[in-house]
């Protein structure tokens, strides 16, 4: 059964917060708005800072999301309101719950629901991949939750690990919810929102139309969608690349590899991925299109006894080293004279990858 609300994971050692806000001090035990008392901070990213609070008015636990106090000036704000907006015109059961929106003084914050679990990313650090079984149960959620996303006119625009939160279920397979909606944008307003020419999202996962400065789309998320998968099934992203600017230009330019070369998958899961990674926006699949053929993946999986089916595969291959992008990039500009600038650092990292079957 999946759970209506899942509460979020302890954090440990949390970042410092901002000093306050107009108003009165962010901290431990003051009260926002007349009824969120604030329990615990849960660090900060950014632009932003999170605190878990008792929302006193309702009995329940949540988690507010305010602008940090060093970057609180009037575009900030704009932004945290805009992003709370989206959110809740968004909202589904696959998407992190929006209770509130509302302001302190003169300083905006986001209520949002307080889940219980750990982020995908996470996952994926202690167990490098998943096998393609798990792995398909994920993807198929996900692919949903765009679906619900999409058909409300809003574009995620950061899909990655990160930003997949796996949802504590009583011991089912855990129940996925998208989170972190700081770049999302409206599919009608997005082409304003790219006038400035930045673009916006995680080196490794921006779909390679952006690269070149096309708007963020429906079909931007599902490329990353394609990407996630690798990073589920094979334990990397799909090019391997020393150097930023060789990755951003393989995303922009080069085939996508198989999946089914690197990772041990059937064949119907290749060709998907396949699909998602294409560079025409116009030929990858639609989210309710790849959630179809997941869920039908994922129903072939277990059979009525609750063993798994077999399934065709393709020979693995052994990748033994892969570039990894770590961190989001904000502003980043890409030329087909194969340049990069870097904005905001990105770090970055070779990593050792273990086989997945």
């Amino acid at each position: 059964m999946r759970p209506d609300t899942c509460p979020a994971p302890a954090v440990p050692a949390p970042a410092p917060v901002g000093a306050g806000v107009p108003g009165g001090p962010r901290a431990v035990g003051s009260v926002v708005a007349g009824r969120y008392r604030l329990t615990r901070a849960l660090g900060q990213g950014g632009m932003g800072e999170l605190f878990v609070a008792v929302d006193e008015r309702a009995g329940r636990t949540v988690v507010l999301k305010f602008v940090r106090a060093d970057r609180g000036d009037d575009d900030n704000r704009a932004a945290l309101v805009a992003e709370g907006r989206l959110l809740r015109r968004a909202q589904g059961p696959h998407v992190v719950a929006v209770h509130d929106l509302g302001g302190d003084g003169d300083d905006g914050f986001v209520a949002l629901e307080h889940l219980r679990g750990r982020d995908l990313e996470a996952t994926l650090a202690e167990r490098t991949c998943l096998s393609w079984r798990d792995g398909v149960r994920l993807l198929a959620q996900i692919a949903r939750a765009l679906v619900g996303v999409h058909d409300a006119g809003v574009v995620h625009g950061d899909l990655k690990p990160a930003n997949v939160f796996l949802c504590d279920a009583a011991g089912a397979q855990p129940f996925v919810k998208l989170i972190d909606f700081g770049i999302a944008s409206a599919v009608d307003d997005d082409a304003a929102a790219a006038a400035d020419g930045a673009i916006r999202g995680t080196v490794g996962y921006i779909a390679p139309e952006r690269l070149v400065g096309a708007a963020a789309s429906p079909a931007s998320d599902l490329y990353a969608l394609g990407v996630l998968a690798w990073a589920v099934c094979a334990g990397r992203e799909p090019f391997v690349a020393r150097t930023t600017t060789e990755l951003l230009f393989s995303h922009a330019f080069q085939p996508a590899p198989r999946l089914g070369s690197a990772a041990t998958v059937p064949a119907a899961l290749d060709d998907l991925v396949h699909a998602l990674l294409d560079k025409d926006p116009a030929a990858r699949p639609t989210a309710a299109a790849a959630a179809v053929a997941l869920e039908r993946l994922a129903r072939t999986i277990v059979g009525v006894d609750g063993r798994n089916k077999p399934a065709p595969r393709r020979p693995a291959v052994r990748v033994e080293r892969a570039f990894a992008p770590l961190s989001v990039v904000d502003p980043w500009s890409f030329a087909v004279e194969r340049t990069a600038r870097r904005g905001q650092g990105a770090a970055t990292a070779v990593v050792p990858l273990a086989r997945c079957a």
